[in-house]
């Protein structure tokens, strides 16, 4: 009790008032609803009854055109409707099969599986279908889903009426109804009954807004608003759309960060967030709406930091709460950058024009970016230092490594956060070689495990979180990070780092990180741990599940894939490596087995240590290390033919030679 109480206390204090207040009123509130749902119903129905609800002839966003059904998967298109057909639903790698009906209200999977029940995703699947096919039963099944989940689910009934699954279910449905525009119109019943669910829906959620929660929570929220407040005729309408901009504008100003990252500084949830605001532009600009300016350079923006965080892989990183499989991928997203902004540099990185991309910019967004000519990316190494994200890599993109040294999050709002600070993922050769653990799942027992230090690549002290990360989503103390040095010169770039998350301990132990990409070769990550008394190290590093591991010695591993391309892994100081089995999560409710090292001691500090890692693809590299930190950092690689050294002094100063290669 008295743990709950000192966690509650160090996560409450971050808060805003008006979270405070919020969460007190939305608890009440939600009592009462669930406690007098069917007075609550019959006020909703009250309220729609004495309402004209008719639909705008707006441009709404996804349409499919000429698009030919060679250009996608048809296979996968139909399994689906056969799933679908059969009450057969998987989500999050998990499945649940109902018999004659759908459960909406199933006992069994996370809550968020039941979330993505209610979300609706899967009819767009089944409109895209139809809009390619035309088959009748395609818009059937539609018609028999949505037409069960409106006489199966009342205001009160839990997750089906959460504000945020509302706000992904109403835009759904509005998309679903433009591709089966056609049908819906012919279907006189059914019409009246889809638009008068969506139109009850809109002003339950307009009564309901998440401001105690905010994030993307809240971003949802406003784009359903204003969603609905163009599709519908009436003042009720205009009101909502008034009511979606004040939010959208307002979040955007205040989640998306000089940059361009999003303030929970996680890259899965920063894909959401770019496709709510990319869809609202879109909405806006199709339907003649004026679009404020810093709208369309925060856009801009969000998109450039989406290509720079993203692997040569063109996934995203994993930092923080983040999974593939959840919303689309950079590449399908960077192809509708190409189009709006006329960047051929996106068109490198997109490669092709995406269905999802045709859905949103049609047969002329096509054209445009078949006519604009590709331009080779120019990679160059970056800090993205409002987010606190940094990338060492050459200007191939072949090596790549992108280091945490940011915030948790923002601190009224660390819901998504881990505890892994001064981490860091890297590819070599274009593929995945030292990942972050994932994510595997929001409502589960190992939930808080994927959280913790232990789970990420970088130091853990006396086998405590350097963030206090607890229940689902809750972190109490929390590491601050802050960047001392980022050089980037023509053969050297050093980003160095330091948080204070064991301030806590006796002697507040401070932890340093220095990441030196030396030359275009290789990377040097050097810790050094200031505190006193003694204390028990660990350092992990967690690798991608296709590679395998080849001990040289107690401190030299090679780590070798498929092809034969092989990375060495040394100790800079001699400590003994372990190899070690481990879990990886790279998409919610999936584990992979894959292999990690550690360092593992006892020590007094202040203490040194740290890794070189080597990528090569013929001859093992013999060299030695000599580290010492007198007068800020000096770092020695002997080779066979010459020796690369680097000096960091304790001080920046401008025109120091930070490194230099020499002959021997």
């Amino acid at each position: 009790m008295i743990k709950k109480i000192y966690l509650l206390y160090h996560t409450l204090k971050y808060l805003k008032i008006k979270q405070i207040i919020y969460r007190v009123y939305f608890i009440i509130k939600n009592l009462l609803i669930s406690k007098f749902s069917h007075i609550y119903n019959k006020v909703y129905d009250h309220k729609v009854f004495n309402e004209t609800i008719n639909v705008k002839s707006n441009q709404f966003i996804f349409s499919l055109g000429n698009y030919s059904v060679k250009n996608i998967e048809e296979k996968e298109l139909n399994k689906q409707y056969l799933d679908l057909l059969n009450n057969k639903f998987i989500f999050l790698n998990e499945t649940q099969s109902f018999k004659e009906q759908i459960k909406w209200k199933t006992t069994k999977g996370s809550q968020l599986w039941k979330f993505n029940l209610h979300y609706f995703d899967y009819v767009l699947d089944l409109a895209i279908y139809y809009s390619l096919n035309k088959d009748k039963k395609v818009y059937l099944l539609f018609k028999e889903l949505v037409s069960d989940w409106i006489e199966n689910n009342y205001i009160g009934d839990g997750d089906s009426w959460h504000p945020y699954v509302i706000s992904l279910r109403i835009v759904n449905w509005i998309k679903a109804y433009q591709l089966f525009e056609e049908k819906i119109k012919s279907d006189d019943e059914f019409k009246d009954k889809f638009l008068t669910s969506i139109y009850k829906q809109s002003m339950f959620l307009s009564d309901n807004l998440e401001y105690h929660l905010g994030g993307n929570h809240l971003i949802e929220n406003g784009k359903t608003l204003l969603f609905v407040g163009l599709f519908f005729e009436g003042k009720r309408a205009k009101k909502w759309f008034k009511k979606g901009k004040e939010i959208l504008w307002k979040q955007l100003e205040e989640q998306i960060l000089v940059d361009g990252g999003h303030y929970e500084r996680s890259p899965m949830y920063h894909s959401i967030v770019l496709r709510d605001y990319l869809e609202v532009f879109l909405l806006l600009k199709r339907n003649d709406n004026d679009i404020p300016e810093f709208l369309i350079n925060k856009l801009e923006k969000m998109f450039e930091f989406m290509v720079e965080t993203s692997h040569p892989d063109k996934e995203i990183s994993l930092f923080n709460d983040s999974a593939f499989e959840i919303e689309l991928s950079p590449k399908e997203l960077a192809a509708v950058g190409v189009v709006i902004f006329n960047r051929s540099d996106f068109k490198d990185f997109a490669e092709e024009f995406s269905l999802y991309a045709y859905l949103m910019l049609g047969e002329e967004g096509f054209q445009k970016f078949n006519e604009l000519e590709k331009e080779k990316s120019d990679y160059s190494s970056t800090a993205l230092a409002e987010t606190g994200y940094y990338i060492l890599r050459d200007n191939k993109n072949s090596k790549y490594l992108i280091f945490d040294c940011g915030p948790v999050g923002p601190d009224y709002n660390p819901g998504h956060a881990h505890a892994d600070t001064l981490s860091f993922e890297l590819s070599v050769w274009g593929e995945r070689l030292i990942v972050d653990s994932g994510v595997y799942g929001y409502h589960c027992e190992s939930r808080n495990e994927f959280r913790s230090t232990k789970a990420h690549n970088t130091v853990t002290i006396d086998n405590l979180d350097q963030s206090e990360v607890w229940s689902k989503f809750r972190v109490a103390k929390r590491a601050k990070a802050k960047e001392k040095k980022w050089i980037n010169k023509d053969n050297i770039v050093i980003i160095q780092g330091e948080h204070d998350g064991y301030k806590r301990l006796k002697d507040s132990v401070i932890h340093e990180r220095t990441i030196c990409f030396v030359n275009n070769e290789y990377w040097i990550i050097v810790d050094r741990l200031f505190g006193k008394a003694i204390h028990y190290i660990e350092s992990n590093l967690h690798f991608n599940d296709n590679y395998n591991f080849n001990k040289i010695s107690s401190n030299e591993i090679i780590i070798s894939n498929k092809e034969q391309k092989n990375v060495l892994i040394k100790s800079i100081t001699g400590q003994k490596l372990n190899p070690d089995q481990t879990y990886i999560s790279k998409e919610f409710g999936r584990k992979d087995l894959s292999n990690k090292l550690n360092l593992t001691y006892e020590t007094n500090l202040p203490d040194l240590n740290g890794f070189i890692i080597y990528p090569f693809k013929k001859d093992i590299p013999q060299l030695e290390m000599v580290v010492s930190d007198d007068q800020g950092l000096k770092i020695k690689v002997k080779f066979d033919d010459y020796v690369d050294e680097i000096i960091i002094p304790k001080q920046n100063i401008k025109e120091e030679k930070f490194y230099s290669r020499i002959r021997r």
